[in-house]
């Protein structure tokens, strides 16, 4: 079931941008596709917990600054850059994830890889649709393959 047509995400959270926060959850129902509407899984108060824990997520990142090393990183990514970021594959994974190796202590200066202590693991699908069922099988096999590897 496709909840927000791929293509108009760009679109809509242009539409809710600056909405309330208190009406925001009624916002974003009238934006789902008819089919996502109608499906009991898709409740006022689940799509309120969704929101608050996004909210939250973006809050946190919004005034996160790394400092210190970890002895290990695994970065997962797909085969297209989230919006706003506009790049090709190689350099989304090389330039804008691959930052995240400075802060490895035990990374090589120059690489990011699977065999390196900062690992990147390729995704199918796009940011977007990693958790679609499609993409399912695929995501926990990659995650449960990282968790797997040596520290």
């Amino acid at each position: 079931m496709q909840v927000i047509p791929e293509g108009d995400t760009k679109a809509i959270g242009a539409r809710l941008r600056g909405v309330p926060r208190e009406a925001f959850v009624d916002a974003l129902i009238a934006q789902l596709s008819e089919e996502a509407r109608q499906n009991p899984l898709y409740t006022f108060e689940k799509l309120r917990n969704w929101v608050e824990i996004i909210a939250g997520i973006f809050g946190i990142a919004k005034g996160y600054e790394p400092d210190g090393t970890v002895g290990t990183y695994d970065a997962f990514y797909g085969a297209k850059a989230p919006e706003p970021v506009v790049c090709d594959d190689e350099t989304w994974r090389d330039v804008w994830i691959g930052e995240w190796k400075d802060f490895v202590h035990a990374a090589p200066a120059t690489s990011l890889s699977v065999e390196s202590s900062a690992r990147c693991h390729y995704l199918p699908g796009t940011h977007e649709t990693f958790t679609r069922p499609e993409h399912l099988f695929a995501f926990q096999k990659t995650i449960n393959e990282a968790l797997a590897q040596p520290v």
